[in-house]
């Protein structure tokens, strides 16, 4: 049975040679989670080794926008990171946009994201998320498979650009869907469908993106929370609405982010931001560690 998200702008086809980066991608190595530290610039004394100052763009809508993701990982990423000198970060991220509508506005020079991207700009990461019930949709349906062509093409470019492509695997929508009952009954069903929609988007890249787990972080926090469904619950409390986050959402999101990104795990990290209490910040730090270093999740070739 086709299906198909309620669309929030037209979702026009992408010209059939982008599709054709699908073509016969049946089996691919499991694509990585955490990437080796961006090599620092030349010129430092015998001996010594310069820390790089790191640049992340953020590509998506509103999941990324909401709290100011970006913001979140600089500040998160300024207070623990060890390897990096400082952190710069730009986004692309109205509400509602489609990986492929990203994919035609760097084709328009007069879009911000060609000034971004198209240009001559250098970047080290370069974070792509998508629209939040397509990853999860059947293989064949024409929404998902365009989505993975786009999210193709964009890698490519952000290669070019000198980045390493991430896709931002987000979560499910806390009580499932019910635009989607068949394909979205409850929240499990939702984010283990987003989960390895996201891990096939992936393995269609050649060579493999990183991988932020964000949504296993949100399963982690509906698996170890008691009563998660009940009002008030941690786990509820990481939602604004049934899929926005809240700030507690954002900085589950933020500590997946920098800890795929980095390599290191965020954990004992004294900042917090705003309507995150200290206590709190431990329990998602431990969540994003779960996920990212620990395996928390990963299936057999699987990251």
């Amino acid at each position: 049975m086709a299906t198909r998200p309620p669309p929030r702008q037209p979702l026009p086809r992408l010209a059939a040679a982008a599709l054709l980066v699908l073509a016969g991608c049946t089996s691919y190595p499991a694509p990585p989670t955490q990437p080796n530290p961006p090599a620092p610039d030349g010129g430092s004394p015998p001996g010594t080794v310069e820390k790089p100052h790191v640049r992340i763009l953020f590509i998506g809508n509103s999941l990324t926008s909401t709290n100011d993701l970006p913001a979140a990982v600089q500040a998160l990423a300024s207070a623990h990171v060890q390897g990096w000198a400082g952190v710069s970060v730009e986004a692309v991220a109205p509400g509602g946009k489609l990986l492929s509508g990203h994919l035609l506005d760097l084709q328009d020079a007069g879009t911000s994201l060609h000034a971004l991207l198209g240009s001559s700009a250098r970047w080290d990461f370069v974070v792509l998320q998508e629209q939040s019930q397509i990853p999860g949709l059947e293989p064949t349906d024409r929404w998902r498979t365009e989505s993975a062509a786009a999210a193709a093409s964009l890698a490519a470019t952000a290669r070019e650009a000198g980045a390493t492509p991430v896709l931002y695997m987000t979560w499910g929508f806390w009580s499932g869907d019910p635009t989607l009952p068949a394909l979205y009954p409850d929240f499990p069903t939702m984010a283990e469908r987003l989960d390895q929609g996201y891990l096939d988007m992936a393995r269609a890249i050649q060579p493999p993106p990183l991988v932020a787990p964000v949504g296993r972080g949100f399963r982690a926090a509906y698996d170890d929370t008691p009563g998660a469904l009940e009002p008030g619950s941690l786990f509820r409390r990481l939602y604004a609405d049934d899929r926005h986050p809240t700030p507690l959402g954002t900085y589950l999101a933020s500590a997946v982010i920098v800890g795929t990104l980095s390599g290191e795990p965020v954990a004992g990290v004294s900042y917090t931001p705003a309507g995150v209490s200290p206590a709190e910040a431990a329990v998602l730090q431990r969540w994003a560690g779960d996920v990212v270093f620990a395996g928390r999740y990963a299936d057999a070739g699987s990251p």
